[in-house]
């Protein structure tokens, strides 16, 4: 006979609180890219990244976005005090990053020379991304509803 999960239908964990949705872990790809294409440019074997001191600039400001996803690792009930404090804090840390990446793409427009078509609209479409994090992060209630619980 098929082992039913009880849990499973109600998208709640097995310490009684709510899963972190689909749309937050998007929302935490989203605003820790930086990361990701590291690893992917590094496992290609490429070593131009960091040619600028600017590429440590992304890594900082996705660092709020990264204790984001490392404490939510730790959601067990045995958590340190200091664990739930950020995730209680969690939204916010999420905007530091989403508003820190908006304001490299922000940034990085206004020092360009001159404009360039294909990649000003790369800058503009993340931009809108990041808006649009923004926007999820502080509209959807199961966002809200996700940080506000933290086992007992």
């Amino acid at each position: 006979m098929k082992q039913i999960d009880p849990y499973a239908e109600l998208n709640i964990n097995a310490y009684g609180v709510l899963k972190p949705p689909l749309l937050l872990w998007v929302i935490m790809l989203i605003e820790t890219w930086h990361l990701w294409s590291f690893v992917l440019i590094t496992a290609s074997g490429e070593t131009w990244l960091f040619a600028r001191s600017a590429g440590w600039a992304s890594f900082a400001v996705e660092m709020p976005a990264l204790i984001v996803w490392l404490v939510l690792s730790r959601r067990v009930p045995k958590a340190p005090k200091f664990v739930r404090i950020l995730w209680y804090r969690g939204r916010e840390l999420l905007t530091l990053s989403a508003a820190g990446n908006l304001g490299i793409i922000v940034a990085g427009a206004i020092q360009a020379d001159f404009w360039r078509l294909d990649s000003e609209w790369a800058s503009v479409g993340a931009s809108i991304l990041h808006l649009w994090v923004l926007a999820r992060l502080w509209v959807t209630s199961i966002i809200q509803q996700v940080f506000a619980e933290f086992p007992d």
